[in-house]
């Protein structure tokens, strides 16, 4: 055997073995990836008995995918198109229907290096819901800085991203019109409202439960405008809330 051929002989010899060893991925159009699901807030622990995770992710052959998952699991594999910017999110979804605002990551910006797995966290679940957004409109997010994205959503949001206009960053991104300065709050008002004794939250992750008053009167500070969900402390009641920016608040049972 001559040394070119020695050489033709090591080279295809390798790619052989790395094949073997990825799964395919080297030379698969698909990514494989592990997915970790993070753990509930400690009021939605106190509060949901039986839920559902229901993720939603950039399907394989184009589009969005979703699968529904038990509530006790804690990570599962997910088939992605292999490209940068992969969004990723997983809302728990509760015994009555109610969907709770979801936890999310971004591949590769959320992978974990020690075990190679995306782990999902409730902090990006607004930046994964944003860009599965802009996935949907066909707008392409291969190449945006998704870390400087997400710095500036958890650092202009005061710790609590859901208060941010999802819809106008989306609109701000699609048009190519997007600065730093499109990432703004909703505009908010203050309300009173009587769900009845108790301890209430509202739907965020980093809602902190309130006591009501005497009369089941509980005052919402700097609420942002639009629809809502309310949840009693330790479980047995769950209301829709619906406020407009003048002040206008509507409260209703939530009905299986």
């Amino acid at each position: 055997m001559t040394v070119i051929e020695m050489r033709h002989f090591r080279t295809r010899l390798l790619l052989a073995l790395c094949f073997l060893l990825t799964g395919c991925d080297l030379f698969s159009p698909d990514l494989v990836l592990r997915i970790g699901l993070p753990g509930l807030p400690a009021q939605w622990r106190e509060s949901f008995g039986s839920y559902e995770w229901q993720l939603c992710f950039p399907a394989p052959n184009g589009g969005l995918a979703t699968r529904s998952l038990e509530g006790a699991l804690k990570e599962t594999v997910l088939i992605l198109p292999k490209q940068g910017n992969l969004p990723v999110s997983a809302c728990i979804v509760l015994s009555s229907g109610l969907r709770l605002p979801p936890a999310g990551g971004v591949y590769p910006l959320d992978m974990e290096a020690d075990n190679g797995k995306l782990q999902l966290s409730w902090e990006n679940g607004m930046l994964a819901g944003l860009l599965l957004k802009l996935i949907a409109a066909k707008v392409d997010i291969t190449t945006l800085n998704s870390r400087r994205l997400a710095e500036e959503i958890w650092s202009r949001s005061g710790g609590d991203p859901w208060r941010l206009d999802m819809n106008g960053m989306a609109a701000a991104l699609a048009e190519d019109l997007f600065t730093i300065y499109a990432i703004r709050l909703l505009p908010t008002c203050s309300v009173k409202v009587y769900p009845g004794a108790g301890c209430w939250f509202l739907e965020s992750p980093w809602s902190v439960p309130r006591e009501a008053d005497g009369a089941g009167g509980l005052y919402l500070v700097d609420l942002p405008a639009g629809r809502h969900m309310l949840f009693a402390q330790g479980g047995g009641a769950e209301y829709l809330l619906s406020v407009t920016v003048e002040g206008e608040v509507l409260l209703l049972p939530a009905e299986p």
